[in-house]
């Protein structure tokens, strides 16, 4: 599965520094996305079918959502989800032609809590639109530190990846940044796996040629979808929901039939076997 967010240099970093147990007993995340006017075709860039529930299913949260809350889930292992509440919005203003040209019927902002078995929870909030200032991104808390992802710096013409840790050191509350891309430099030279860990594609070939285990994207992005279609059926049913009945109660939004200058396109309906 193409999950881009959990693969490159600051996801290794955090991952080398829950593992090693800097973090001690994770309690929270939160997962962040934001656009301040980012609307696809009625804020003026992209395709009107990012726009439709036919064709998308969902806006922001099945647009950018997925990356954000899947890079947390592979950081946390997976944990079970137990319940999700959350609502969805389209509030602003836009461009009245391309609104009626799109049909626009998704959401421009999607939030959600999700809670999971041991008492870990997670927060949600992916705008492709608001009113507000600039979001930090994804962190991830625990009981003896907790990982801030930031966005890079430029120096001398270059993107520098960086990671901030929170911690405590004899009573001192600190702030550590870390130069993500100084590690990366050095494990490019002497680690011939590192580059297995840079992207999706890297990874898959490398699965391919037997050289590494494959990640459980597919795991992630079905736990990544159940925590999605939760936030829809909460905001929808104005209430909390198990786990159980975000499976029970979820429809497939796969694509049925297509007009195409070749004539119409029938998809069969799964399972396909």
């Amino acid at each position: 599965m193409q999950l881009a967010q959990i693969y490159g240099g600051p996801v290794i970093a955090a991952k080398k520094l829950i593992d090693g147990g800097y973090l001690g007993r994770i309690y929270h995340a939160r997962s962040y996305g934001y656009r301040r006017r980012g609307r696809p075709f009625v804020d003026g860039y992209a395709e009107k079918e990012f726009d439709s529930q036919y064709w998308a299913g969902h806006g922001a949260l099945y647009d950018m959502g997925v990356y954000h809350i899947s890079q947390l889930l592979y950081l946390l292992n997976t944990p079970k989800v137990e319940r999700v509440s959350g609502s969805i919005y389209q509030e602003l203003d836009m461009h009245p032609g391309r609104r009626e040209e799109s049909g626009f019927d998704v959401e421009e902002l999607g939030l959600g809590l999700v809670k999971f078995s041991g008492g870990l929870t997670m927060n949600i909030i992916e705008s492709w639109a608001i009113h507000a200032d600039t979001f930090p991104l994804s962190s991830i808390h625990g009981s003896k530190g907790g990982i801030q992802f930031v966005e890079p710096v430029r120096e001398y013409g270059q993107l520098r990846h960086r990671l901030k840790y929170f911690s405590e050191i004899e009573g001192y509350p600190a702030e550590t940044i870390h130069d993500v891309s100084a590690e990366d430099y050095r494990q490019f030279n002497v680690d011939p796996t590192r580059e297995f860990y840079e992207d999706s594609q890297a990874h898959w070939i490398a699965v391919l040629r037997g050289l590494c285990e494959q990640i459980d994207t597919p795991h992630i992005a079905l736990q990544t979808m159940l925590i999605s279609e939760g936030v829809f059926l909460s905001s929808q049913l104005g209430r909390e929901v198990m786990a159980d009945e975000i499976e029970s109660l979820s429809k497939s939004n796969a694509i049925q039939e297509q007009e195409t200058p070749f004539g119409t396109l029938i998809y069969p309906k799964y399972p396909f076997l």
